[in-house]
């Protein structure tokens, strides 16, 4: 694969589009926006599969002002926020590698 534009919330950077595991919650007729769907659903299961697989780079979905809850992940974990629509599009298009996190 090249090098294609990779956009990211607001934001565009150039980089490999296979460089992160997409974190893909298990969660496709509904909203992990809320609280308790968020830290059961989506954010436990990333911080326990990053337990097992170590120094990833990432990329989640983002969670609209939830998102903070992210900083709970240990420091050295490089992520990336995309939003629902591109999470979707890229486990479907298999842009990168992906793991479903069952919550």
């Amino acid at each position: 694969m090249g090098f294609p534009i990779r956009v990211s919330g607001n934001m565009m950077c150039r980089r490999k589009v296979d460089e992160r595991v997409a974190s893909v919650p298990n969660q496709w007729s509904g909203s992990v926006q809320q609280n308790y769907h968020f830290l059961l659903g989506y954010l436990a299961p990333i911080t326990l599969w990053l337990d097992r697989h170590p120094a990833l780079e990432i990329t989640v979905r983002d969670c609209g002002p939830i998102n903070r809850w992210f900083k709970l992940l240990a420091p050295e974990t490089d992520f990336d926020s995309i939003n629902m629509g591109n999470i979707r599009h890229v486990f479907v298009s298999k842009l990168q590698p992906c793991q479903v996190l069952r919550g």
